[in-house]
């Protein structure tokens, strides 16, 4: 029973509606220690430059109670994140149901509307293991599923591969500012507000438990810490379906036990880190069991990290870009490395 359990929570993690991204190639990396040249440091004052909103923290800061200001610097720090110049991240999800573990990994890489992500799941049996990865570059769409890809335990390593993916033109723009962002690109399933919720109007009335802490010379960024009300997350309709919605249904009669978060901010508004730990109960297949999820984010702003044409160059897929983004493709690679080569 927990082993059905654990299979489609580590389905859901892989494959629900924000974390189609990348799963680290060297296998699951908790420190963060993949090959990253910027990972958790801070960002450069020209990642803001030219932005069409900004939210500084110290506006968002300015009024309301402990949960309003800590679900306000949740949204509004992921508004700025969309409107950055550009922004990467590295994810590990760790799945626990009874002696059962599975795990995932992803990144993703964004430069205004073009996305580069991918994710990697090991489920426990070879049959559901996975790797997706969806791109978005100069309005067209490359995007491939790849099951049944295997999974060392002993060396946390993936072996895959992922060629000839699926190309469709389609027209990218950026959300709008709603609290969903908060969900439907870091997988936050703390409801916030919904898909028609937009500018000011979020939710906090889930949160509890709030402490923030100031930057410090040590840490010179915003720690921020809360928890969910379990009482109000069981009862709210919203939260229970995020939870659901990468099972297709399959999960029944959720009930959270505990979710709290915590996020590191820089006073520039943007996020360094991101953890959720969450303990549920669910019935799968008419059978009931108990699952722990824990998922930490560490991001980063650099030029090499951030840049589309540099991931379409380390695995391949550049040999599929149309002629304009070909062009586009070969022009951003030259930049990177001349700022490189300064």
């Amino acid at each position: 029973m927990k082993k059905v359990i654990i299979i489609i929570l580590a389905v859901l993690i892989a494959v629900s509606g924000a974390l189609l991204i990348y799963g680290a190639a060297q296998g699951p990396q908790k420190e963060f220690n993949q090959e990253s040249k910027g990972l958790l440091a801070a960002p450069a004052a020209a990642i803001s430059e030219g932005a069409d909103h900004w939210y500084s923290v110290d506006s968002v800061l300015s009024s309301g109670s402990f949960q309003e200001k800590a679900a306000k610097l949740m949204v509004y720090t992921s508004y700025n994140q969309m409107y950055a110049k550009q922004f990467y991240f590295s994810a590990h999800v760790d799945v626990f149901a009874g002696n059962k573990y599975t795990c995932s990994d992803y990144f993703r890489a964004q430069q205004g509307v073009n996305t580069f992500y991918q994710a990697l799941a090991y489920t426990g049996t070879q049959l559901t293991n996975m790797a997706t990865r969806r791109v978005d570059y100069h309005n067209v769409r490359y995007s491939k599923v790849e099951p049944g890809i295997s999974y060392d335990k002993k060396e946390q390593t993936y072996s895959f591969s992922l060629a000839n993916p699926d190309v469709d033109d389609r027209e990218t723009t950026l959300p709008r500012e709603t609290p969903y962002l908060i969900y439907s690109w870091y997988d936050i399933p703390l409801d916030f507000g919904s898909k028609e919720q937009a500018y000011n109007e979020i939710d906090s009335s889930l949160i509890e438990n709030v402490s923030l802490e100031s930057p410090t010379s040590d840490a010179p960024y915003y720690v921020l810490n809360f928890s969910a009300d379990i009482d109000k997350v069981n009862a709210s309709e919203e939260t229970l379906r995020r939870l659901n919605e990468g099972t297709g249904g399959a999960m029944k009669d959720i009930e959270v036990l505990g979710l709290s978060f915590k996020a590191e901010i820089w006073p520039s508004g943007l996020f360094r880190s991101i953890s959720v730990h969450a303990r549920i109960v669910a019935k799968v297949s008419n059978k009931r069991g108990e699952a722990t999820i824990d998922r930490t984010y560490g991001f980063s702003y650099d030029d090499a990290d951030c840049s589309i044409a540099n991931w379409f160059k380390s695995t391949g897929w550049d040999k599929y870009l149309t002629a304009e983004g070909k062009a586009a493709y070969e022009s951003e690679l030259a930049l990177l490395k001349t700022e490189e080569e300064e």
